[in-house]
Protein backbone atom coordinates (compact mmCIF):
# COMPACT_ATOMS: atom_id res chain seq x y z
CA UNK A 1 0.00 0.00 0.00
CA UNK A 2 2.58 2.36 0.71
CA UNK A 3 3.92 1.74 -2.57
CA UNK A 4 1.02 2.53 -4.30
CA UNK A 5 0.19 5.71 -2.55
CA UNK A 6 3.46 6.89 -3.44
CA UNK A 7 2.65 6.75 -7.04
CA UNK A 8 -0.78 7.74 -6.59
CA UNK A 9 0.32 11.17 -5.19
CA UNK A 10 3.21 11.48 -8.34
CA UNK A 11 0.12 10.91 -10.66
CA UNK A 12 -1.25 14.10 -9.10
CA UNK A 13 1.30 16.56 -9.74
CA UNK A 14 2.99 18.24 -12.62
CA UNK A 15 5.08 16.20 -14.69
CA UNK A 16 7.95 18.17 -14.62
CA UNK A 17 7.24 19.26 -10.68
CA UNK A 18 10.74 17.23 -8.87
CA UNK A 19 8.54 16.15 -6.15
CA UNK A 20 7.10 13.73 -8.72
CA UNK A 21 10.39 12.04 -9.05
CA UNK A 22 11.28 11.18 -5.13
CA UNK A 23 7.60 10.21 -4.78
CA UNK A 24 8.44 7.71 -8.04
CA UNK A 25 11.72 6.32 -6.64
CA UNK A 26 9.92 5.95 -3.46
CA UNK A 27 7.26 4.00 -4.80
CA UNK A 28 9.53 1.71 -6.87
CA UNK A 29 11.52 0.87 -4.32
CA UNK A 30 8.45 0.12 -1.60
CA UNK A 31 6.72 -2.18 -4.45
CA UNK A 32 10.16 -3.61 -5.06
CA UNK A 33 10.06 -4.94 -1.79
CA UNK A 34 6.88 -6.05 -1.89
CA UNK A 35 7.44 -7.84 -4.26
CA UNK A 36 9.91 -9.81 -2.33
CA UNK A 37 8.20 -10.76 0.03
CA UNK A 38 5.07 -12.10 -2.18
CA UNK A 39 7.12 -13.41 -5.29
CA UNK A 40 3.80 -14.64 -6.41
CA UNK A 41 1.93 -11.43 -6.16
CA UNK A 42 1.52 -9.95 -9.63
CA UNK A 43 -0.21 -6.69 -7.83
CA UNK A 44 3.48 -5.39 -7.46
CA UNK A 45 4.36 -6.07 -10.38
CA UNK A 46 1.54 -3.89 -11.81
CA UNK A 47 1.88 -1.14 -9.82
CA UNK A 48 5.57 -1.19 -10.54
CA UNK A 49 4.89 -0.93 -14.67
CA UNK A 50 2.67 1.88 -13.82
CA UNK A 51 5.75 3.89 -11.86
CA UNK A 52 7.99 3.07 -14.43
CA UNK A 53 5.52 4.07 -17.06
CA UNK A 54 4.85 7.64 -15.07
CA UNK A 55 8.64 7.97 -14.97
CA UNK A 56 9.74 7.60 -18.66
CA UNK A 57 6.28 10.12 -19.39
CA UNK A 58 8.52 12.56 -16.47
CA UNK A 59 11.65 11.71 -18.28
CA UNK A 60 10.18 13.01 -22.00
CA UNK A 61 8.87 16.19 -20.63
CA UNK A 62 12.39 17.58 -19.37
CA UNK A 63 13.82 16.44 -22.48
CA UNK A 64 15.51 13.46 -21.06
CA UNK A 65 15.55 9.65 -22.48
CA UNK A 66 12.47 7.84 -21.34
CA UNK A 67 13.26 4.59 -23.05
CA UNK A 68 15.31 2.79 -19.86
CA UNK A 69 11.86 3.70 -17.83
CA UNK A 70 9.69 1.74 -20.65
CA UNK A 71 11.95 -0.89 -20.94
CA UNK A 72 11.43 -1.52 -16.89
CA UNK A 73 7.65 -0.92 -17.50
CA UNK A 74 7.57 -3.46 -19.84
CA UNK A 75 9.65 -5.92 -17.98
CA UNK A 76 7.47 -5.45 -15.02
CA UNK A 77 4.26 -5.91 -17.14
CA UNK A 78 5.66 -9.44 -18.78
CA UNK A 79 6.68 -9.97 -15.44
CA UNK A 80 3.15 -10.25 -14.09
CA UNK A 81 2.10 -11.73 -17.07
CA UNK A 82 4.14 -15.24 -16.05
CA UNK A 83 1.95 -15.13 -13.10
CA UNK A 84 -0.95 -14.44 -14.85
CA UNK A 85 -1.31 -14.53 -18.60
CA UNK A 86 -4.63 -13.45 -18.80
CA UNK A 87 -4.89 -10.04 -16.33
CA UNK A 88 -5.85 -7.57 -18.87
CA UNK A 89 -4.15 -4.54 -16.83
CA UNK A 90 -0.91 -6.44 -17.79
CA UNK A 91 -1.60 -6.43 -21.30
CA UNK A 92 -3.27 -2.35 -21.49
CA UNK A 93 -0.01 -1.68 -19.52
CA UNK A 94 1.99 -2.89 -22.58
CA UNK A 95 0.29 -1.32 -25.60
CA UNK A 96 0.30 2.26 -23.77
CA UNK A 97 4.35 1.80 -23.48
CA UNK A 98 4.69 0.84 -26.91
CA UNK A 99 2.28 3.35 -28.28
CA UNK A 100 4.42 6.17 -26.59
CA UNK A 101 7.03 4.48 -28.36
CA UNK A 102 5.65 4.46 -31.84
CA UNK A 103 4.68 7.95 -31.46
CA UNK A 104 8.71 8.96 -30.75
CA UNK A 105 9.42 7.06 -33.64
CA UNK A 106 6.89 8.60 -35.93
CA UNK A 107 7.94 12.43 -34.41
CA UNK A 108 11.55 11.29 -35.28
CA UNK A 109 10.64 10.47 -38.82
CA UNK A 110 11.47 6.75 -37.86
CA UNK A 111 9.43 3.89 -39.31
CA UNK A 112 6.91 3.82 -35.99
CA UNK A 113 5.53 -0.09 -37.46
CA UNK A 114 6.78 -2.20 -35.29
CA UNK A 115 5.55 -0.11 -32.26
CA UNK A 116 2.55 -0.09 -33.41
CA UNK A 117 2.02 -3.61 -34.14
CA UNK A 118 3.37 -4.54 -30.92
CA UNK A 119 1.15 -1.95 -29.08
CA UNK A 120 -1.66 -3.84 -31.62
CA UNK A 121 -0.94 -6.73 -30.23
CA UNK A 122 -0.73 -6.30 -26.49
CA UNK A 123 -4.57 -4.32 -26.99
CA UNK A 124 -5.93 -7.41 -28.75
CA UNK A 125 -4.84 -10.01 -26.19
CA UNK A 126 -6.36 -7.68 -23.09
CA UNK A 127 -9.58 -7.55 -25.26
CA UNK A 128 -9.52 -11.41 -25.47
CA UNK A 129 -8.61 -11.49 -21.60
CA UNK A 130 -11.60 -9.18 -20.52
CA UNK A 131 -13.64 -8.53 -24.07
CA UNK A 132 -16.39 -6.83 -21.26
CA UNK A 133 -13.67 -3.95 -20.10
CA UNK A 134 -13.84 -0.81 -22.10
CA UNK A 135 -10.11 0.25 -21.87
CA UNK A 136 -8.89 -2.26 -24.27
CA UNK A 137 -10.86 -1.36 -26.83
CA UNK A 138 -10.54 1.94 -26.45
CA UNK A 139 -6.28 1.28 -26.57
CA UNK A 140 -6.72 -0.94 -29.60
CA UNK A 141 -8.92 2.05 -31.11
CA UNK A 142 -5.95 4.58 -30.65
CA UNK A 143 -3.22 2.65 -31.51
CA UNK A 144 -5.25 1.81 -35.08
CA UNK A 145 -5.93 5.64 -34.97
CA UNK A 146 -2.10 6.88 -35.05
CA UNK A 147 -1.59 3.93 -37.33
CA UNK A 148 -4.15 5.38 -39.53
CA UNK A 149 -3.29 8.97 -39.44
CA UNK A 150 0.45 8.11 -39.75
CA UNK A 151 -0.18 6.14 -42.84
CA UNK A 152 -2.32 9.01 -44.29
CA UNK A 153 0.82 11.03 -43.59
CA UNK A 154 2.48 8.88 -45.83
CA UNK A 155 0.48 8.81 -48.35
CA UNK A 156 -0.14 5.33 -48.27
CA UNK A 157 -3.99 3.57 -47.28
CA UNK A 158 -4.84 4.27 -44.00
CA UNK A 159 -9.36 3.38 -44.43
CA UNK A 160 -9.10 -0.23 -43.00
CA UNK A 161 -6.84 1.07 -39.39
CA UNK A 162 -9.92 3.78 -39.72
CA UNK A 163 -11.84 1.88 -39.74
CA UNK A 164 -10.79 -0.65 -37.17
CA UNK A 165 -10.32 2.30 -34.52
CA UNK A 166 -13.57 3.09 -35.60
CA UNK A 167 -14.96 -0.04 -34.38
CA UNK A 168 -12.86 -0.66 -31.66
CA UNK A 169 -13.84 2.95 -29.72
CA UNK A 170 -17.65 2.06 -30.61
CA UNK A 171 -17.13 -1.13 -28.33
CA UNK A 172 -15.61 0.85 -26.08
CA UNK A 173 -18.58 3.20 -26.13
CA UNK A 174 -21.16 0.81 -25.90
CA UNK A 175 -19.62 -0.39 -22.67
CA UNK A 176 -19.33 3.39 -21.32
CA UNK A 177 -21.27 5.60 -23.23
CA UNK A 178 -20.61 8.84 -21.80
CA UNK A 179 -16.99 8.43 -21.61
CA UNK A 180 -15.58 11.47 -22.56
CA UNK A 181 -12.05 9.98 -23.99
CA UNK A 182 -13.99 7.63 -25.96
CA UNK A 183 -16.53 10.38 -27.43
CA UNK A 184 -13.23 12.37 -28.30
CA UNK A 185 -11.95 9.46 -30.07
CA UNK A 186 -14.84 8.64 -31.85
CA UNK A 187 -14.53 12.15 -32.88
CA UNK A 188 -11.31 11.86 -34.41
CA UNK A 189 -11.98 8.75 -36.24
CA UNK A 190 -14.91 10.09 -37.96
CA UNK A 191 -12.96 12.78 -38.83
CA UNK A 192 -10.29 10.83 -40.02
CA UNK A 193 -12.85 8.92 -42.16
CA UNK A 194 -14.29 11.71 -43.37
CA UNK A 195 -11.16 13.53 -44.90
CA UNK A 196 -10.44 9.91 -46.56
CA UNK A 197 -14.11 9.72 -47.86
CA UNK A 198 -13.63 13.43 -49.71
CA UNK A 199 -10.02 12.55 -50.75
CA UNK A 200 -11.83 9.12 -52.37
CA UNK A 201 -14.91 10.94 -53.76
CA UNK A 202 -17.09 9.95 -51.43
CA UNK A 203 -19.84 11.64 -49.06
CA UNK A 204 -18.46 12.50 -45.99
CA UNK A 205 -21.35 14.55 -44.56
CA UNK A 206 -22.93 11.74 -42.45
CA UNK A 207 -19.33 11.03 -40.47
CA UNK A 208 -19.16 14.97 -40.21
CA UNK A 209 -22.93 14.83 -38.53
CA UNK A 210 -21.48 11.69 -36.03
CA UNK A 211 -18.02 13.18 -35.56
CA UNK A 212 -19.93 16.67 -33.96
CA UNK A 213 -22.81 14.55 -32.18
CA UNK A 214 -19.71 12.56 -30.78
CA UNK A 215 -18.08 16.20 -28.88
CA UNK A 216 -21.51 17.69 -28.06
CA UNK A 217 -22.23 14.40 -25.76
Amino acid sequence: NLGINYLERARHVELTAPSGDDDLAQAIDALERGRALRPQSLVPDFHQGDAYALRAQRAKARGADPEPDRASAIARYQHGLTINPDLALLHNGIAIVELARAFDARDSGADPTAPFERAEAAARRAIASAPDQSHGHNNLGEVLLARAQWLHQQRRPALAAAEGARDAIQRALTLIPDHPVFLYNAAACDGLLAQLAVEQGRDARGLLVRAQASLER
